[in-house]
C-alpha cells in the first residue's frame, strides 16, 4: 500500500505524490496521457509531477475500488496548450479539462 486517497488521480502522502491512479473513461489515452480537471490543486499536482519528472507506480481503475498496477511511468511534461485541450475535450466530451500530463514507461 502506498497511501493517499484512491479518489485522487495523483494521491499524496505529506505533500509527496506517491502514485498515479487513473480512470480510463476519463483518460482514454492513460497512462501515457492524463487529462487534469479543474481546480488549482489538481493543476498544481500535474505541474509538480512534470517539473520534477516524477517516476511513479501507475494504476488503472478496473472496477469499483479495484485498480490494476500497469507499471512505472515518469512524468515528462504538462501542457495547457489550447489545441491539445480542444482535442482532449472533443475526444472525451469532458468540459473540465485544464491540462494534459504526459508520461513515459520506465523500467522497474
Amino acid at each position: 500500500m502506498l497511501g493517499g486517497s484512491i479518489q485522487d488521480y495523483l494521491p499524496t502522502v505529506k505533500t509527496k505524490i506517491v502514485a498515479g491512479c487513473f480512470v480510463p473513461e476519463l483518460n482514454p489515452r492513460a497512462p501515457e496521457q492524463v487529462y487534469s480537471g479543474a481546480g488549482p490543486r489538481i493543476v498544481a499536482k500535474a505541474q509538480q509531477a512534470a517539473v520534477y519528472k516524477l517516476r511513479l507506480p501507475i494504476f488503472m481503475k478496473r472496477d469499483n475500488k479495484a485498480y490494476e498496477f500497469v507499471g512505472h511511468y515518469s512524468a515528462v511534461r504538462f501542457t495547457q496548450n489550447e489545441t491539445e485541450l480542444e482535442r482532449a475535450t472533443a475526444e472525451t466530451g469532458r468540459t473540465d479539462i485544464t491540462g494534459v500530463l504526459y508520461f513515459e514507461k520506465t523500467e522497474a
